[in-house]
Parts: C-alpha cells; structure tokens; sequence
C-alpha cells in the first residue's frame, strides 16, 4: 500500500466525500507518522548503526532517534554493553577513559562517561519516513497499513467531531500497537538498557 491508495481507504472509513474532509487526509497521515514514532517499537522501525562515532561527551543523536534499544562495542573478540544510568550516576564516573560503561539521553543528545572516541554499535528505535507523495511507502504502511489506517481516523473523526468513532479506533490502534509492542520483546534475542547490576559481556560473532 501506498500513500495515495490509504488516502481511499481513510476517506471509505469516514464515509465522506466532502471536499474539506478529503483534502484535510494528507495532514491526518503526517499526524499518523508522528504518533507511530511515538509510540510503536517495532522490528520494522529499528535501525542499526554500525559504526556509531561519538565526537565527544555528549554526542548528537540520529536525526530519526526515538528510542535506544542497544549500545556497545567491541573490547577484541568480546562485545561490551554500555548501560543506561541516570545523570546522576553518570556523574560518579571519570569524563574520559578507554571503556565506556553507562550513558544518559538528554533529549536528542548521548552522554557517555567514561568517553572514549571508539566505534560503537547503536541500535535504536527510528521514526518511519514521512510519505511525502501519493506513491511514498515507508517500512511500517508495509508492514502494518491497519496501523496507518486506525491512527489517521483518529485524526480523522476528530476533525469530523465524531466522537464515538474517535474513541473506537483509539482504543482499537492502542490495542494493535500495544501487541505489536509486545510480539518485538517476544521476539528479542539482543541486548536492551539495563541497570548497573545486570551488566553483560558477550563474544562477538
């Protein structure tokens, strides 16, 4: 599915064919976009970053950043975890050193301490890419098009007043994030942020 073939479907859904409606669907599928950055962590809005070069203490994020599910690298053969830490027990660390052992997201930024210019591996959570056009796709309008169709009638029986329908496929879009949400922890072999205790070394493969 493509954008222009949701923007039917949407307009079937809502039953209208007045023009202020039809012409307000584009806006309902960008609204749609950032909702699903929000709040969908799934297997088809991951990425891989690989090398990940943080320039300094406190590194700008991918501009796509949602959420880390990962960082490490590379210690030889064995894969360190870098775990996440609150501010202010990253701040009982030394600045500087050759092993990075926490982090702390600061809004679109990273701190890391010890800091260590080194290749490390960043696994995130993205935001799926705008569809800019009728013919625009994105990974998760493949992979979950009733995902873009239940959050765009939010948007869409909002703009309406339709209040009962709103609230039916709010309920029904958190019920299908919230399963998709779950079958991604399901299926998770790698690692997620950890507290201090639960540290992990592995050996790369």
């Amino acid at each position: 599915m493509n954008r222009g073939e949701l923007e039917i479907l949407v307009a079937d859904y809502l039953h209208r064919t007045d023009t202020d409606t039809i012409g307000a669907i584009p806006g309902f599928i960008t609204l749609t976009t950032a909702r699903i950055g929000r709040d969908l962590r799934s297997q088809e809005n991951q990425t891989i970053l690989d090398p990940f070069q943080p320039a300094a203490e406190i590194s700008a994020l991918p501009v796509d950043y949602r959420q880390i599910k990962s960082l490490s690298y590379l210690s030889g053969r064995i894969r360190i975890d870098v775990i996440t830490a609150t501010a202010g027990v990253l701040a009982t660390y030394p600045r500087t050193g050759n092993s990075p052992q926490v982090y702390n997201v600061i809004g679109k930024s990273i701190e890391i301490a010890p800091f260590s210019p080194i290749d490390m591996r960043l696994i995130y959570f993205n935001a799926p890419a705008e569809l800019v056009d009728t013919d625009s796709e994105n990974e998760i309008l493949t992979a979950y098009p009733y995902i873009y169709l239940y959050g765009a009638l939010i948007e869409g029986f909002t703009f309406t007043q339709d209040g009962g329908g709103r609230d039916t496929v709010l309920a029904t879009f958190g019920e299908e994030v919230e399963l998709i949400n779950k079958q991604t922890i399901n299926a998770d072999t790698g690692a997620r942020p950890r507290s201090l205790s639960t540290r992990r070394r592995h050996y790369a493969t």
